[in-house]
């Protein structure tokens, strides 16, 4: 069901970036919450992918 889950988070974390530097850098663009709430969003998702993928590997280890 969710492929390529940990390249999304990747992604959203990489463009939030971005965005974030391109408004730091023009003052006329907002949109600086939608930047951050992207890269902790992606953190976010990278982290329990993460914990999802460990669990289902200790399951099956037992």
């Amino acid at each position: 069901m969710q492929l390529f889950a940990i390249e999304k988070g990747l992604l959203a974390i990489i463009f939030g970036i971005l965005g974030l530097t391109e408004i730091s850098q023009e003052r006329d663009i907002k949109g600086k919450g939608l930047a951050i709430a992207g890269i902790i969003l992606g953190i976010a998702f990278i982290i329990i992918k993460i914990f999802i993928k460990g669990g289902f590997f200790l399951l099956n280890l037992y």
